[in-house]
């Protein structure tokens, strides 16, 4: 061991040593300047009392610690030095404990930051997929409604065209034969009578074009999708946290314990702390919750009260807040 690898054991030592001790390092070059007795004046402390587990002077052992068992410091120490060792050894354990403990609850703490990014990356995409779908959509709609609105003009148009060639025909013709009987001569008006009746005749006698067939009726139809189907299009969920849908509870016949069965959005059994579980009752409000051994997402609730003696009740054991189902209990 080199001297970094020395001082930092050494180091290590002293931090575990005054967690047990409850004391600071810088006190202990005034714990060791305390050599003296402050209830007799003078008076070195080399004794110590086993009962007490203090250090005393010869004085001390005639009052105070009389019939008490005691020995010199040197003869003891390195007996109670053993145990301080041994208490630091499970300090330092534990304190690698958490060290791990919060190790590995950093590292998920990144990962689920990590996987929230994922998420909302995914999000958009799928979503950014959708929307492209309604744009090209949109575009084609409008297209659609382009031709449709072309068609029907290019019908309305030429209707148009063949009733304004009737009417000018007509209004020619009214018009030429109106000219023949206030300007022309007598024989004119014999001479081009028989012409002008036939041509007033064919006019009168043409059929008109009036129904008008096209229609402003061009709607856009929706094909409705439920509101709710739409807000569940996409959904988030979470493998590693409770379903209340799919937890259920059931009590065991004749005692006061109910099982309670945790289980994911897949109906897959999953384990989670004890504290997450509660129990919303007045009467029933004092109970204790353990994970059943070997049993994934299994857990027993152990009332004080026995739950026959509140038979017809509603029982409701609650995750995270959320109400798994309300129970009535029966024999």
């Amino acid at each position: 061991m080199d001297f970094s690898e020395e001082h930092s054991f050494v180091q290590e030592k002293l931090y575990c040593l005054n967690l047990v001790l409850g004391i600071n390092s810088c006190d202990l070059d005034q714990k060791v300047e305390a050599v003296l007795c402050d209830k007799h004046k003078g008076k070195k402390l080399k004794l110590f009392c086993e009962q007490c587990e203090t250090l005393i002077c010869k004085d001390c052992t005639l009052i105070d610690h009389k019939d008490h068992k005691f020995a010199f410091i040197a003869d003891v120490v390195e007996k109670h030095k053993g145990q301080l060792q041994k208490k630091m050894q499970h300090v330092c354990g534990t304190k690698k404990k958490i060290e791990s403990a919060l190790k590995t609850v950093k590292e998920m703490q990144d990962r689920v930051r990590k996987n929230e990014k994922k998420i909302k990356k995914e999000i958009d995409e799928k979503i950014d997929v959708k929307i492209a779908i309604l744009e090209k959509m949109r575009a084609t709609l409008k297209q659609e409604s382009t031709n449709l609105t072309a068609t029907k003009m290019k019908r309305l148009s030429l209707q148009q065209d063949g009733l304004e060639m009737q009417l000018a025909s007509l209004k020619s013709a009214v018009e030429f034969t109106e000219n023949i009987l206030v300007k022309g001569s007598n024989n004119d008006v014999l001479s081009m009578k028989t012409q002008i009746e036939s041509r007033l005749t064919e006019l009168s006698k043409k059929e008109i074009d009036d129904e008008v067939y096209e229609e402003d009726k061009q709607i856009l139809q929706v094909n409705e999708i439920p509101h709710s189907d739409l807000e569940n299009y996409f959904v988030i969920k979470d493998g590693s946290a409770p379903d209340p849908k799919k937890c259920t509870v059931h009590r065991i016949s004749n005692t006061n314990y109910i099982v309670v069965h945790v289980r994911n959005y897949l109906n897959q059994p999953i384990d989670i702390k004890t504290n997450r579980i509660k129990c919303k009752h007045s009467e029933l409000s004092h109970f204790t919750c353990s994970k059943i051994m070997g049993k994934k997402g299994e857990y027993e609730m152990e009332f004080s009260r026995r739950l026959g003696l509140v038979q017809g009740w509603f029982l409701q054991v609650l995750i995270d807040e959320f109400i798994v189902r309300p129970m009535i209990i029966q024999e």
